[in-house]
């Protein structure tokens, strides 16, 4: 069973109301989108935004009006971990909407109906597209941390994503996209990324692998973020690794979800 913990706290919202000037926290915070077995996540630290994957298609549109409505017109960076088009599919329209510095993807190619409308998009704006091919840093706000491509010639698209280690204070985030077994083997050879951490991005949507439990072992998450779906839930044995090592566990089956960190402790907020 998959624990459900609700914390009752005051919470700073992100913008005031329209007409009054922007409230600014200081907390690191992740937003995670209800787009069903589809990755996207809103980054925010000190008035400063990134966003990790971009759902499917149909997805853009949603996102978009929720930046809208909290009077977010300017990303950080844009990151996308891999090319599927359920992390891929909504880029487009953001593109098309927004002011973005940054656009980081990993170091492959795919000609995916979904990633072609991306690489026009970018065009279209003018932008400039950083294929990451090395550990690369990646802030937002005073939050720094670091992304991690794979090394090697992998198959496939979920093994090219890129992983993405960033920690406040005394709280540590892991992003882990959708690496399965060949990618996690290598993410725990890495000596350079630093183990464990206090929350884990769950790879793949919750799918186990013989890899999977080792994991969950090396990150010893206190919170784990599943983004599955009542059509495509998460498998049970993923689940049973984490409540081995204690993990609160939040999937976005039911709407969004945030995680705040004030640098010491981790609160979250469920829709």
């Amino acid at each position: 069973m998959i624990k459900k913990l609700m914390y009752l706290f005051m919470l700073l919202p992100l913008t005031a109301c329209s007409g009054q000037a922007m409230i600014v926290s200081d907390d690191f915070i992740v937003h995670a989108f209800k787009v069903g077995k589809a990755d996207s996540l809103l980054i925010s630290h000190q008035g400063e935004y990134v966003l990790i994957d971009t759902g499917e298609e149909d997805d853009g549109e949603k996102i978009l009006r929720h930046l809208q409505s909290n009077n977010i017109n300017k990303l950080k960076a844009l990151v996308i971990t891999h090319y599927d088009k359920d992390h891929v599919g909504g880029a487009d329209s953001l593109v098309n909407a927004l002011d973005i510095e940054h656009v980081y993807v990993p170091n492959y190619e795919s000609d995916s109906k979904q990633t072609r409308e991306f690489l026009q998009a970018i065009d279209n704006k003018q932008l400039v597209l950083e294929k990451i091919t090395g550990i690369s840093e990646l802030t937002v706000g005073e939050v720094k941390g670091e992304m991690y491509p794979t090394m090697q010639t992998m198959e496939g698209d979920n093994d090219h994503s890129l992983v993405i280690s960033l920690r406040h204070g005394d709280t540590g985030f892991l992003f882990a996209g959708d690496i399965e077994a060949p990618r996690i083997a290598e993410l725990l050879m890495d000596t350079a990324i630093r183990m464990p951490h206090t929350f884990l991005k769950v790879p793949h949507h919750g799918r186990f692998n013989e890899q999977t439990t080792a994991l969950i072992e090396a990150v010893r998450p206190m919170y784990a973020l599943i983004t599955s779906s009542d059509k495509n839930p998460e498998h049970d044995e993923t689940v049973a690794a984490l409540e081995a090592v204690n993990a609160h566990i939040f999937t976005t089956r039911k709407g969004d979800i945030e995680f705040h960190s004030d640098g010491g402790e981790i609160t979250v907020r469920e829709d």
